[in-house]
């Protein structure tokens, strides 16, 4: 081999080495890219679940005020009933 010849392959594993070493450099970009967006993931996922807990809780708030607002209906039923009571019992005494 001669002096031109391993001047080109010394050339030529420069360029070899420079482009390993860019295909090295992108890898560790993908690699912190993909860690960044794992926990951006488990970031959205744990902010799902407070917002499924948040919407459970008033879900059951709204049917808890729907069972207040039924016993109260109930109550003014009565009252509405004893008050007739009451009305016919003061007709009868005029």
């Amino acid at each position: 081999m001669n002096v031109s010849e391993t001047q080109l392959q010394l050339a030529e594993i420069e360029e070899v080495s420079a482009a390993l070493s860019q295909m090295s450099k992108a890898t560790e970009e993908v690699s912190h890219n993909a860690v960044q967006t794992s926990d951006k993931t488990k970031s959205c996922n744990e902010f799902a679940s407070a917002g499924n807990q948040i919407v459970q809780k008033t879900v059951d708030d709204i049917h808890s005020l729907g069972e207040s607002i039924e016993e109260t209906s109930t109550k003014i039923s009565e009252l509405n009933e004893k008050s007739e009571l009451i009305n016919t019992v003061l007709t009868a005494i005029k």
